[in-house]
């Protein structure tokens, strides 16, 4: 929780140059009497991509879900926070000055939390003012906004499809058509688009014979592995093996650098279990495991 009486409010108050790389923020809770403020950063003047947000963001001006004022590049980002404010409030940015220079800086983003305006100017879905969005989405249904300065507007139905992005060019994984670097995936009619390294956690409904995916960080390198364990009567089937991506730490890439290992699971019988998985050693099946992780999954 951020309460802020001066400018510039978020996790990061002003992005000066810099970039911030695959990071997440949960349940964020910041209000700020003025702005510029963000669920992740206030002012961007540097470059944002393959982060998201979560929470509340409440202010005065220039207010988003993920960046509140921003002249600089933001790509394959997302947010979900409701975002409450007066003038220039954005589901993923209030306002997005680099569109006054011609420029494209929101590219490949989507935003889905609920947008409030109170009577001031610039209040819209994706973006409050400013413009210069390509490849981007905002859900109409759940933002209550049926405009916005940028991006289009799709039903809930709409952002949980993958071939609203695909067709749009977003990479997701499993295909090479629009490029090779799998930044997202999608859990299609269960979830929006995610970033490849997301975690899924808490609860979902998966359609009988659908495939959804478990994403969790790991380092192999140190013994530790990720592991399904109390599956024996469970409604779902593991699809393979686990499959680990390491963490991008330049080329050569840095030996013992962790990274992420993916379960895909299928629904095969009706009926409700919890999904759980440890982070343990093989040989130490005595020890109690370093971290574990619960998804509860209904199959209607």
């Amino acid at each position: 929780t951020l309460k802020s009486q001066g400018r510039c409010a978020g996790l990061f108050g002003g992005l000066r140059g810099g970039q911030v790389k695959n990071l997440g923020v949960v349940d964020v809770n910041i209000a700020a009497l003025d702005g510029p403020v963000g669920g992740l950063v206030g002012h961007n003047s540097g470059t944002v991509t393959g982060c998201y947000s979560t929470g509340l963001v409440s202010g005065d001006g220039y207010v988003g879900g993920l960046v509140g004022y921003s002249d600089n590049s933001i790509t394959h980002c997302c947010s979900g926070a409701a975002v409450s404010g007066n003038h220039a409030v954005g589901g993923l940015v209030g306002y997005n000055r680099y569109a006054d220079y011609g420029g494209i800086s929101i590219r490949s983003c989507y935003s889905t939390g609920t947008v409030t305006g109170t009577g001031g100017w610039g209040v819209g879905g994706l973006v409050g003012f400013g413009g210069g969005v390509t490849a981007s989405f905002w859900d109409t249904q759940t933002s209550g906004q049926a405009t916005s300065a940028g991006g289009t507007g799709k039903t809930t139905a709409e952002m949980q499809t993958a071939q609203t992005f695909l067709e749009a060019g977003w990479d997701f994984v499993g295909e090479t058509v629009n490029g090779p670097n799998d930044v997202w995936k999608i859990a299609e009619g269960l979830d929006y688009p995610r970033l490849w390294w997301e975690a899924y956690d808490g609860r979902v409904t998966v359609v009988l014979g659908h495939i959804f995916t478990v994403t969790l960080e790991s380092n192999p390198s140190t013994g530790y592995r990720w592991e399904w364990v109390d599956h024996q009567d469970s409604i779902v089937e593991q699809m393979g093996e686990a499959q680990f991506k390491p963490r991008e730490t330049g080329d050569p890439p840095l030996v013992g650098a962790g990274g992420w290992e993916s379960f895909d699971f299928k629904a095969v019988h009706p009926g409700q279990t919890t999904l759980k998985l440890v982070y343990r050693r093989p040989w130490e099946e005595a020890v109690e495991p370093l971290k574990n992780f619960w998804l509860q999954v209904t199959v209607p």
